[in-house]
């Protein structure tokens, strides 16, 4: 049977605090609080600039290991594709986290 993770976009909000996050959470125990509330967190910064593996392994600490990332495509896959160069740029990325 199949698993349904329920989860937000994003995490790193700091109009969480209070009504998300308890009052006075600072910034670097989002990710650990968010990971207590949902299973998953789809991140959307990947969008824009590629992850750098010290960052996501950092992630995977903070969340304690209780966590799922889904993790979006860079734009270079998905909006900014260019004909028969899309390969290469998949190629970038998937040599980027392999490092």
């Amino acid at each position: 049977m199949a698993e349904i993770l329920i989860g937000t976009s994003g995490y790193s909000y700091h109009e969480w605090v209070g009504p998300v996050y308890p009052e006075g959470t600072k910034q670097k125990d989002y990710l650990s609080c968010y990971a207590g509330l949902f299973p998953t967190v789809e991140l959307n910064f990947s969008y824009y600039a590629m992850p750098k593996a010290q960052n996501l392994a950092k992630m995977l600490e903070d969340g304690e290991e209780n966590i799922t990332f889904a993790i979006k495509a860079h734009k270079s896959l998905t909006h900014e594709v260019k004909a028969g160069q899309w390969e290469g740029e998949a190629e970038t990325y998937l040599v980027h986290h392999e490092s």
